[in-house]
């Protein structure tokens, strides 16, 4: 028996494990650089609901996220799914729970807002400038027509039963429900 054969297989295990060492500190790095530094664009969960016909967010999976955008995700909005599945900072009431008046805000993707932090929607910002005299609930879908507005008004007004509906409209907006 040569001495070199039992040198080998040590040498083979001590490869194996620096190699695995290497990946598994490669993948951790990775993992906080692209978590931390650069993070992916992440999404909530959307269904249409089958009885209202109304596209809205599963508030039972994905509930938190942060939404990327750019080049080197250089612009980043926080985003959270309610108890009715809309994209909002708080969580909503029907009218026999809710002890303020409500405003209903109604509109498209600038009101639904992945490209700033839920705590800086137009919703929100409406919130804080009616210093919690009124509940202010935004009910935004991407690419909404003036139809889709008018389907969830109908559902906002039986399940909430606003005081105050706000429509916030865009020339996309018309432009896109006069050519369908």
């Amino acid at each position: 028996m040569n001495s070199t054969d039992n040198i080998r297989p040590r040498g083979i295990a001590r490869f194996i494990g620096r190699g695995a060492l290497f990946t598994f500190g490669a993948i951790f790095i990775c993992e906080l650089f692209f978590r931390l530094v650069l993070p992916a664009c992440n999404f909530p969960y959307a269904y249409t609901d089958p009885v209202t016909n109304i596209l809205r967010y599963d508030e039972k999976r994905l509930t938190e996220g942060v939404y990327t955008i750019g080049r080197y995700a250089q612009q980043r909005g926080k985003w959270r799914v309610n108890n009715y599945g809309w994209i909002s900072a708080v969580d909503y009431q029907r009218k026999e729970l809710r002890d303020k008046p409500l405003v209903a805000v109604i509109g498209d993707s600038y009101l639904e807002a992945f490209h700033v932090d839920v705590d800086k929607s137009v919703a929100a910002l409406l919130r804080d400038s009616l210093h919690g005299e009124y509940d202010v609930y935004q009910f935004g879908i991407s690419g909404a027509s003036l139809a889709t507005y008018l389907q969830i008004t109908r559902w906002v007004d039986s399940e909430f039963e606003p005081d105050i509906i706000v429509y916030l409209v865009d020339d996309d907006d018309l432009e896109q429900s006069m050519t369908l």
